[in-house]
């Protein structure tokens, strides 16, 4: 502000007589009036904010005060219909039904419910008499089960004396048996086979029948008398792979099937006669005409072949062979040859009895040269499968003298070859 605008103002103030001091001298010189306007609206503001909250504490509850303004409202509700209920308790009211619809309605229900109710006494009375019928069904069937105990005891006693009798003459047959073995092992004379450097007669130990007799006694009564497993390796048989088929492992999957090209190593135990036969010690093909040629232990004259698979009870295990056949090789392959036996069955018997090893006999009229060759062609397995396992074959015979112009193909001298007497085997031997 300029010094003579001043100036001017304390004239006019002093002329006027105004209070230089006053707070409207003040606004109105050092003030302009939109300034003045201005403040004037912001005090009018505060002052209606300042009513607006005065009266907003006065009139709005806090929630304490609804809180507790709720809470009165309810007892007071409560103490009210108490005192309604104590002091006008309600009556009962009776609805009387006047109409003709509601009565029907009533007198079928009621219908139904006598139908219901003598439907029931029938089947009660229903069930009573199927009961008693029950009642004398019951007593008939114990009479007769009365009656059949005490049949089965007479027939009983009957059995136990026919056993008895039985007992007595099996005991007669048995000494009778007995006696007529003595006297043909006394009448009997002893077998000699020359050797190659024969200079005396020797008389050594009877052969022992192998570990199979000892195994399975109960098989002993199908081995013929005079007969030896000329097909066991120990004693020197083997198979003769190049007239075979070709063996594969007794264990599935594509790793075994590619190793048996290098060797399974398992198909020796074919020939290998022993107590106990081990899953996968066997020998194994895929063909479907499979054949195994075997070279004898010795010259034989053949009368009987047998074939034993690993444990089993109740049902053959599939690869098992079902039906084969022997023949005897008139050459070193088999392409030429003699049938010995033919469809030798492998199965499981009828009365229950699993016999390990099967015999298939040689015909009594059959009278075939010397030999120390066999092949056995497989021609049917247990189960149709794609591969036949065969885990141990026999083949019997008596031991003969091997023609002068040949020798054995195997190159290896039997022990059967250096035996000179071969015994009958008795029962007690087997036992």
């Amino acid at each position: 502000m300029h010094i003579d605008t001043v100036e001017r103002h304390y004239e006019s103030a002093d002329e006027t007589g105004m209070d230089l001091n006053s707070s409207k001298f003040i606004y109105n010189q050092h003030f302009t009036v939109t300034e003045m306007t201005s403040m004037k609206k912001t005090m009018w503001y505060d002052w209606l904010q300042y009513r607006f909250k005065t009266l907003k504490r006065r009139l709005c509850p806090t929630f304490e005060n609804v809180r507790n303004t709720l809470i009165f409202v309810v007892l007071v509700a409560m103490l009210t219909k108490y005192c309604k209920d104590v002091y006008n308790p309600p009556k009962p009211h009776f609805v009387q039904s006047t109409s003709t619809h509601s009565d029907d309605a009533w007198i079928t229900e009621l219908t139904e419910l006598d139908k219901s109710i003598s439907n029931l006494k029938k089947y009660y009375n229903e069930l009573n008499d199927k009961q008693d019928g029950l009642r004398l069904k019951i007593d008939d069937l114990m009479q007769q089960i009365e009656q059949k105990s005490r049949e089965t005891n007479g027939w009983k006693n009957s059995m136990t004396g026919e056993l008895s009798e039985i007992k007595l003459r099996t005991a007669e047959m048995s000494a009778l048996v007995d006696s007529m073995k003595m006297d043909l092992e006394e009448k009997k004379s002893p077998k000699i086979i020359p050797s190659e450097e024969k200079t005396e007669v020797k008389t050594p130990e009877p052969i022992r029948p192998t570990s199979t007799f000892q195994l399975q006694p109960i098989h002993s009564k199908n081995r013929p008398p005079l007969s030896v497993n000329v097909a066991n390796s120990l004693i020197g048989a083997s198979i003769d792979e190049t007239c075979s088929s070709r063996s594969v492992s007794a264990k599935d999957g594509f790793f075994y099937d590619v190793m048996s090209y290098f060797g399974t190593f398992q198909e020796g135990y074919v020939l290998l006669d022993r107590e106990l036969l081990t899953p996968g010690e066997a020998w194994c093909t895929y063909d479907k005409k499979a054949t195994l040629t075997v070279k004898l232990a010795r010259y034989v004259s053949p009368t009987a072949v047998s074939y034993q698979h690993v444990r089993w009870s109740g049902i053959v295990p599939n690869h098992a062979p079902k039906l084969y056949d022997l023949v005897a090789c008139l050459d070193p392959c088999c392409t030429q040859s003699e049938p010995l036996v033919t469809n030798c069955e492998y199965k499981a018997s009828d009365n229950g009895f699993d016999e390990q090893e099967q015999f298939c006999f040689l015909p009594p009229s059959h009278n075939s040269s010397p030999i120390n060759r066999v092949q056995f062609r497989f021609r049917e397995n247990h189960g149709n499968m794609k591969k036949t396992c065969a885990y141990l074959v026999r083949v019997y015979g008596e031991p003969v003298t091997p023609p002068k112009e040949q020798t054995m193909d195997n190159g290896t001298t039997s022990h059967l070859e250096t035996a000179s007497v071969i015994t009958p085997i008795s029962e007690a031997d087997v036992e």
